[in-house]
This record gives C-alpha cells, structure tokens and sequence, in this order.
C-alpha cells in the first residue's frame, strides 16, 4: 500500500485496515443476528454467528424438530450472510439446582 496515511501523518498498515473491515462486519453480523433471533421457537433452538465451509461468517440456526415445510421457510441467506442450519437436540434452561 503507497501513501496511505492518517490525519495525523501516521502510516496506515494493513492490520489497521482489516480492523476497520472486521468492525464494519462485526456490526452487520450483530444486526443480522439481532434479527434472526426472532426465528427462535417451536424447532428452532437458537441462532449464532458461524463460518461456512468456505470459512465465511454466516448465520447458524440450531435446528431440533422442524418439519421439512417449516425448515424450507428458512433463507437460505439474511442481511448478506448465508444461513446454514445445524441439527441440534432441544435446549432447556437448567435451574439453579442443575447448575
């Protein structure tokens, strides 16, 4: 990179860059997992940031028992983000005694 710099004179490195895009990227996947949230209920256990095989970011939704009609309403990409389901066993909260 030639003639990159700061408002103050300083050198912009690559790292400093990839921080930035890290940032812009971290706030979309918030936004988008701040949405997919709402898809949480009757077999679908919970949503969360993950890597697809390409090692992208993506959307992960943990799947219990959803039938084939309702896991077809799921996109298959949300805000930019491909969305990859994972099969899971139903989540229950643990009381305080369990824990």
């Amino acid at each position: 990179m030639v003639g990159a710099m700061t408002d103050e004179g300083d050198a912009v490195t690559s790292d400093d860059l990839m921080a930035g895009m890290r940032s812009d990227s971290d706030s979309a996947m918030s936004a988008a997992l701040a949405a997919a949230t709402q898809w949480v209920g009757e077999g679908i256990e919970g949503v969360g940031e993950g890597r697809n095989a390409d090692g992208e970011p993506c959307i992960v939704v943990l799947v219990s028992e959803l039938d084939p009609d309702k896991r077809a309403k799921i996109p298959t990409e949300y805000a930019g983000f491909e969305v990859v389901l994972d099969d899971s066993d139903t989540i229950h909260a643990l009381d305080d005694e369990t824990c």
